[in-house]
C-alpha cells in the first residue's frame, strides 16, 4: 500500500476457500479526496453472435466537474469496437452526458454506430437548451450489441433538441424532432423541422378587470412512410380573453371566450393520401369554470409508518364549454 493507491501481486478472490479469479498484478486507487485517473477492470466474455469479447476501458477525470470514460472492445467474430462517455456539471441547470459506440462490424459488414446524449444547459442572453438523442444506426445492430433486453427490443430510435426562453409576460421555444419507428419490413419517420412557439400569459387589459392571453405556433413536419415522403406546414393562433370572479374568498369563478385558427399546407383526400392544397381550422369556445369551495383537515398520525400527520382536501369543480364546428374536419392532416 503506497499514499493514494494499492498494488496487488499474485492475488486470488476466494469464495468460502475457493479460488473464482486470479490477478497477476492490479493497481487500485484509493484516493478518497478525487477521482483518480487510470484503467478500469477489464472486460472479458464470449457471445455466440460476436465471439469472443476483451474490453479495456480507462478513466480520465478531467476535473471535479468533468471526466471521461473510453473503451476499446475486441470480438472475435465482430471486430473492434470503441466507445466514449464524457460527463460534465457545470451548475445545478447546466449539465450533460454523452455516450457514443462505433464499430464496423464484420458481421453486417456495415459502419454501426449509437448516440445516447443527455444536456440541460444555460446559454447566453437567458435562453435555456436542452438535448435528448438515443439513436443508433441500425435496429439489427442494436438487438445484437445490447446485453439489456428491454434496449435490445425497442421500436423505436429518437433525436431531440429544445432551445427557449421565458420573460415576464412571455415565452419564445423552438423544437426540433426526429423518430423513427420499426413495424416489421418498414420503418416510420416522424419529423418537427422545426416547431417554433411564441406565448403569452394572461395579462390585464388596461384598466379592466379582463385578461389577455394568447399562443402561436409555426411548424414544419415530414413523415416518411416506405417509399412516401411527405411534408406540410401549420401556422396557429389562439387568443384568449377571461374574466375572474374572485369578490369571494370561497369560490372562484371564470369564464373564458378562445378563437382559434390553424392554416395547413397541405390536406388529407382519404386516409394517408396528402395532396398540396391548403386547408384551415377555425372554431370559436367559449368555457365557464367554478371551483370551490374548499374544505380541508390536517389528521394527526403520530407513529405511522409513512407520516405524522395527513391533509385532506376536498375541492368541488364544475367546467361547462361550447365549441363551435369544425368544418372540413377529415381533411386536416393529423
Amino acid at each position: 500500500r503506497r499514499e493514494h493507491n494499492v498494488q496487488l501481486r499474485n492475488a486470488f478472490l476466494k469464495v468460502k476457500s475457493g479460488p473464482v479469479f486470479y490477478v497477476p498484478w492490479m493497481y487500485y486507487p484509493i484516493n478518497e479526496e478525487e477521482r483518480s485517473t487510470g484503467f478500469l477492470m477489464p472486460q472479458i466474455g464470449q457471445s455466440s453472435l460476436k465471439g469472443f469479447l476483451v474490453g479495456l476501458p480507462f478513466f480520465w477525470a478531467i476535473n471535479r466537474s468533468m471526466d471521461a470514460t473510453i473503451n476499446v472492445d475486441w470480438f472475435s467474430k465482430a471486430g473492434v469496437g470503441t466507445g466514449t462517455e464524457y460527463r460534465y456539471l457545470l451548475s445545478e441547470t447546466s449539465r450533460g452526458q454523452f455516450m457514443s459506440y462505433f464499430i464496423k462490424d464484420k458481421i453486417s459488414e456495415q459502419k454501426e454506430y449509437s448516440l445516447n446524449y443527455s444536456m440541460n444547459q444555460d446559454a447566453p442572453g437567458g435562453f435555456r437548451g436542452v438535448v435528448r438523442v438515443d439513436y443508433f444506426s441500425s435496429f439489427a445492430f442494436q438487438q445484437r450489441y445490447q446485453e439489456n433486453y428491454n434496449q435490445a427490443t425497442r421500436r423505436s430510435k429518437r433525436a431531440s433538441g429544445n432551445i427557449s426562453r421565458s420573460w415576464s409576460q412571455y415565452s419564445l421555444s423552438v423544437l426540433f424532432d426526429r423518430t423513427d419507428t420499426s413495424f416489421n419490413n418498414r420503418i416510420a419517420v416522424r419529423q418537427i423541422l422545426p416547431r417554433v412557439t411564441f406565448n403569452s400569459r394572461s395579462t390585464k387589459l388596461g384598466p379592466t378587470p379582463f385578461l389577455f392571453s394568447f399562443k402561436t405556433e409555426a411548424s414544419r413536419f415530414g413523415r416518411t412512410t416506405g417509399d412516401t415522403e411527405i411534408e406540410f406546414q401549420r401556422f396557429d393562433v389562439l387568443p384568449s380573453i377571461s374574466y375572474p370572479f374572485t369578490k369571494l374568498s370561497y369560490l372562484t369563478f371564470r369564464t373564458t371566450f378562445t378563437g382559434r385558427y390553424t392554416y395547413y399546407t397541405n390536406r388529407l383526400d382519404g386516409p394517408a393520401n396528402y395532396v398540396d392544397e391548403s386547408v384551415d381550422r377555425r372554431y370559436f369556445e367559449v368555457r365557464y369554470d367554478m371551483r370551490g369551495p374548499t374544505f380541508g383537515r390536517v389528521f394527526n398520525t403520530p407513529g405511522n409508518f409513512y407520516a405524522d400527520r395527513y391533509k385532506h382536501v376536498i375541492e368541488p369543480q364544475f367546467v361547462w364549454s361550447y365549441r363551435t364546428r369544425v368544418d372540413e374536419f377529415d381533411d386536416i392532416p393529423k
